[in-house]
């Protein structure tokens, strides 16, 4: 009893008060800081750029495109005695680059969910597409009685969150098939070129008798054809918590990294989540690299990526071929090369019909020396 008092005397809920507010700053802090992450390397390839197709490495890097500086990053050929280097020219933000965005939000459309969640998701969508880039398309996929419903087609990226209707449109929905929402996602997807986008948002429920293997089957064809997946979990509500749980464990692996993982218990917090995930999808750059001080053969050779001196990145890289260049004995197409024989050689037709010729000359001419011959 005495201890008691005494540890709730003013004197130590003062410092215990005082621990937890350093203790949690602290926290803060650190949190802070994780989150200022390095540029990463999505990938590098050889593009001509313009009408005058000057050669570029291009660099497609997931970064903060503020805290990114062409002066920062630096792009090295390493396979030489001495590594061919250059620094980038450029850094082309997500918003301003040439790189279109197809995305698919999917959302789950059962009654249960959606009278919970309903009232949040228009200015949640319309936070999730805002500022893609010039010729972005996007669809509308609820997936609900029974089967994944198109409630807006792949088309102009702005007016898919205006697709959703409203909720009395939903009133008589129940079930929720994932699965089949997933393969339509997907397959929609998979035809579209370029960066490819899945938004899930939902409570994780699926119909099944095997959920998990279902899930880790749809999970595979995400990353086989490497569409990038961001999964929201806001789950309904008197769901029980283990269920909640081992649901939200299993959508979770759908995404494509733990930071495209938002999860709530609120749906007025979707908006927010919404925000962060579009901060995800835009922090995307593309850093031009002038190519010309390079030897553009059309062969692919080990590149070397480095951010403030840190290496980024090793990997193969095909190069352009400049127009008279070859890539073991057959011209590259695209990157600016030429389409015909470019290496100095005659084709094999051509020279298949010259030694014929010269054969027929030879032959004529022995022919005349051995007649002179003989009426000598």
């Amino acid at each position: 009893m005495c201890m008691h008092s005494t540890y709730n005397s003013p004197f130590h809920m003062f410092w215990s008060s005082l621990i937890v507010a350093v203790v949690t700053l602290m926290l803060g802090q650190s949190t802070a800081h994780a989150d200022v992450h390095k540029p990463e390397m999505i990938q590098l390839t050889c593009q001509t750029v313009g009408a005058d197709k000057t050669p570029y490495f291009v660099a497609e890097l997931q970064s903060d495109a503020a805290a990114t500086t062409p002066k920062e990053l630096r792009l090295e050929q390493i396979d030489g005695d001495k590594p061919i280097a250059t620094s980038a020219e450029r850094v082309v933000s997500y918003k301003d680059s040439n790189t279109p965005v197809h995305m698919v939000v999917l959302v789950q459309g059962d009654s249960a969910w959606m009278n919970g969640a309903f009232d949040a998701l228009p200015g949640a969508l319309d936070r999730l597409v805002a500022g893609t880039p010039k010729g972005s398309k996007g669809a509308l996929i609820v997936y609900a009685a029974g089967s994944a419903q198109t409630r807006y087609p792949l088309g102009p990226i702005g007016k898919l969150p205006r697709a959703l209707g409203t909720k009395a449109d939903y009133q008589n929905n129940r079930g929720t098939p994932l699965i089949a929402g997933l393969s339509s996602a997907i397959s929609l997807l998979a035809a579209q070129p370029g960066r490819r986008v899945l938004v899930l948002i939902g409570d994780g429920q699926t119909m099944g008798s095997d959920p998990a293997k279902a899930l880790g089957a749809q999970g595979d064809a995400l990353r086989k054809r490497n569409i990038e997946t961001h999964v929201f979990f806001q789950a309904t509500a008197g769901t029980a918590i283990p269920d909640e749980i081992r649901r939200k464990d299993r959508v979770f692996k759908l995404a494509t990294t733990t930071r495209n993982r938002y999860a709530t218990a609120q749906p007025k917090n979707l908006h927010a989540l919404s925000s962060m995930a579009q901060t995800r999808i835009a922090n995307r750059t593309y850093v031009y690299f002038p190519a010309n001080s390079f030897k553009l053969d059309g062969k692919a050779h080990p590149m070397r990526l480095s951010f403030k001196s840190e290496v980024l990145s090793k990997r193969n890289v095909s190069f352009c071929a400049r127009p008279g260049a070859s890539s073991e004995g057959t011209t590259k197409k695209g990157c600016g090369c030429s389409s015909g024989a470019s290496n100095g050689s005659l084709p094999a037709g051509a020279t298949s019909l010259l030694l014929l010729g010269l054969a027929t000359v030879v032959g004529t001419r022995r022919r005349r020396r051995n007649k002179s011959s003989r009426a000598g």
